[in-house]
């Protein structure tokens, strides 16, 4: 077994093992995948039984589409491609399908040239996790893949839109983070403010007493 698994230390390897039969190099591409698209998948749209059943029908479609897989490709953007897919026809059986897709028409007509690095979504991702769910699905999704440190080509590939549609969904999004941050930010100093108010009043009440 471990000479097998020298000899699959890339996916590509794994993945044309698996082509010619072999189930041990399917579960090794298994096990090395699945808590990273499973966190993926949560972070979108947070419900662990929904995501249980999407990750295991991403997984059946790697099975049943493993003759045609592309060894040119990248499996790991092939696999997060095929759950991204499936997610969407989550949302679309939701009636959600209208959202994603005026907020893509919107991102085509509006791309905008910036790009954000790595290290500025996944700084910005540990601040503002709790107000993903503020965001449409395709802005979220392509800022959870970025902090998962895909490219912008690869998120292009997984999400099936131009490398402009992709900038313009991070600028929004984080944009859209960094105001909610800023509210958020802004809401905790009036609380703070009130509550040092309200101290400094008990305590002159106590000195005139």
């Amino acid at each position: 077994m471990k000479k097998l698994l020298q000899q699959w230390k890339t996916d590509k390897a794994l993945m044309l093992a698996y082509q010619a039969g072999s189930t041990a190099a399917f579960e090794v591409l298994y096990q090395r995948h699945k808590d990273k698209l499973f966190g993926f998948l949560y972070r979108s749209c947070q419900d662990a039984s929904l995501v249980e059943d999407i990750a295991h029908e991403a997984w059946l479609a790697v099975i049943d589409r493993a003759e045609s897989y592309n060894p040119s490709a990248q499996f790991n953007t092939w696999l997060y491609r095929i759950a991204n897919n499936k997610l969407i026809d989550h949302w679309r059986k939701q009636r959600v399908r209208e959202d994603y897709q005026q907020a893509n028409k919107v991102e085509q007509l509006q791309a905008d040239q910036s790009e954000m690095s790595l290290l500025e979504v996944q700084a910005l991702a540990q601040q503002a996790m709790e107000h993903l769910n503020a965001l449409p699905l395709s802005q979220k999704q392509a800022f959870l893949l970025r902090e998962l440190g895909f490219s912008l080509a690869e998120i292009a590939d997984i999400q099936e839109v131009e490398p402009e549609a992709v900038k313009s969904r991070l600028r929004y999004a984080s944009k859209k983070l960094r105001q909610l941050l800023s509210q958020n930010q802004g809401q905790q100093q009036g609380q703070e403010l009130n509550q040092e108010s309200g101290a400094h009043q008990t305590g002159g009440k106590h000195e005139a007493q």
